[in-house]
Protein backbone atom coordinates (compact mmCIF):
# COMPACT_ATOMS: atom_id res chain seq x y z
CA UNK A 1 0.00 0.00 0.00
CA UNK A 2 1.06 3.61 -0.76
CA UNK A 3 1.16 6.05 1.89
CA UNK A 4 -1.87 7.88 -0.17
CA UNK A 5 -4.13 4.49 0.47
CA UNK A 6 -3.72 4.38 4.28
CA UNK A 7 -4.29 8.02 4.71
CA UNK A 8 -6.69 8.19 7.30
CA UNK A 9 -9.06 11.32 6.90
CA UNK A 10 -8.77 13.33 10.46
CA UNK A 11 -11.09 16.50 9.68
CA UNK A 12 -9.57 18.36 12.34
CA UNK A 13 -6.25 18.26 10.62
CA UNK A 14 -7.36 18.18 7.21
CA UNK A 15 -9.31 21.83 8.65
CA UNK A 16 -5.74 22.73 9.72
CA UNK A 17 -4.05 22.11 6.66
CA UNK A 18 -6.36 23.56 4.02
CA UNK A 19 -6.77 26.64 6.00
CA UNK A 20 -2.86 27.16 6.05
CA UNK A 21 -3.26 26.62 2.35
CA UNK A 22 -5.87 29.13 1.69
CA UNK A 23 -4.03 31.77 3.89
CA UNK A 24 -0.69 30.58 1.94
CA UNK A 25 1.05 33.94 1.22
CA UNK A 26 4.88 32.65 1.26
CA UNK A 27 5.94 29.89 -1.51
CA UNK A 28 8.08 28.11 0.67
CA UNK A 29 5.04 27.62 3.28
CA UNK A 30 3.01 26.46 0.55
CA UNK A 31 5.48 23.95 -1.05
CA UNK A 32 5.31 22.62 2.64
CA UNK A 33 0.85 22.27 2.71
CA UNK A 34 1.67 20.69 -1.28
CA UNK A 35 1.81 16.83 -0.05
CA UNK A 36 -0.22 16.52 2.52
CA UNK A 37 -3.04 18.47 0.57
CA UNK A 38 -2.62 16.32 -2.34
CA UNK A 39 -2.74 13.39 0.33
CA UNK A 40 -5.88 14.58 1.89
CA UNK A 41 -7.73 15.18 -1.19
CA UNK A 42 -6.68 11.88 -3.19
CA UNK A 43 -8.07 10.39 0.47
CA UNK A 44 -11.30 12.71 0.51
CA UNK A 45 -11.84 11.73 -3.36
CA UNK A 46 -11.92 7.85 -2.37
CA UNK A 47 -14.32 8.22 0.28
CA UNK A 48 -16.88 11.11 -1.41
CA UNK A 49 -17.29 8.97 -4.80
CA UNK A 50 -18.30 5.57 -2.46
CA UNK A 51 -20.83 7.89 -0.96
CA UNK A 52 -22.14 9.36 -4.29
CA UNK A 53 -24.74 6.41 -4.33
CA UNK A 54 -26.56 7.28 -1.25
CA UNK A 55 -26.43 10.92 -1.48
CA UNK A 56 -29.75 13.04 -2.65
CA UNK A 57 -29.59 13.36 -6.30
CA UNK A 58 -28.96 17.66 -5.95
CA UNK A 59 -26.28 16.73 -3.32
CA UNK A 60 -24.51 13.69 -5.88
CA UNK A 61 -24.39 16.57 -8.72
CA UNK A 62 -22.39 18.94 -6.14
CA UNK A 63 -20.27 15.92 -5.37
CA UNK A 64 -19.76 15.20 -9.38
CA UNK A 65 -18.90 18.84 -9.54
CA UNK A 66 -16.21 18.56 -6.53
CA UNK A 67 -14.84 15.66 -7.73
CA UNK A 68 -14.01 16.93 -11.24
CA UNK A 69 -12.56 20.00 -9.86
CA UNK A 70 -10.43 17.58 -7.70
CA UNK A 71 -9.18 15.34 -10.27
CA UNK A 72 -8.07 18.76 -12.70
CA UNK A 73 -6.26 19.97 -9.70
CA UNK A 74 -4.39 16.67 -8.83
CA UNK A 75 -3.30 15.86 -12.51
CA UNK A 76 -2.17 19.78 -12.55
CA UNK A 77 1.81 19.99 -12.03
CA UNK A 78 2.53 23.33 -10.76
CA UNK A 79 5.36 24.99 -12.18
CA UNK A 80 8.31 26.72 -11.21
CA UNK A 81 7.10 29.86 -8.93
CA UNK A 82 3.28 28.41 -9.12
CA UNK A 83 3.01 26.67 -5.45
CA UNK A 84 0.97 29.27 -4.06
CA UNK A 85 -1.82 29.31 -6.66
CA UNK A 86 -1.41 25.26 -6.87
CA UNK A 87 -1.84 24.92 -2.83
CA UNK A 88 -4.88 27.50 -3.13
CA UNK A 89 -6.32 24.82 -5.38
CA UNK A 90 -5.92 21.86 -3.43
CA UNK A 91 -6.86 23.31 -0.22
CA UNK A 92 -10.20 24.86 -1.88
CA UNK A 93 -10.69 21.14 -2.91
CA UNK A 94 -10.55 19.67 0.20
CA UNK A 95 -12.56 21.91 1.92
CA UNK A 96 -15.93 21.47 -0.23
CA UNK A 97 -14.78 17.64 -0.26
CA UNK A 98 -14.34 17.79 3.52
CA UNK A 99 -17.89 19.06 3.80
CA UNK A 100 -19.06 16.17 1.38
CA UNK A 101 -17.74 13.88 3.57
CA UNK A 102 -19.05 14.92 6.75
CA UNK A 103 -22.14 15.76 5.92
CA UNK A 104 -23.31 13.92 2.55
CA UNK A 105 -26.86 14.15 2.92
CA UNK A 106 -27.48 10.86 2.05
CA UNK A 107 -30.89 9.87 0.37
CA UNK A 108 -33.75 8.72 2.83
CA UNK A 109 -37.12 7.41 1.05
CA UNK A 110 -40.56 7.79 2.94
Amino acid sequence: MTVTEEHQIRPGVVRRDYLDGLNATEAARAEELCAPLTDHVRALVREVRALMPDMHPQRREQAAHCLKRAAETLDASPRPGEAIPHTFDLAVSARSLLGLYRRPCPYSEG
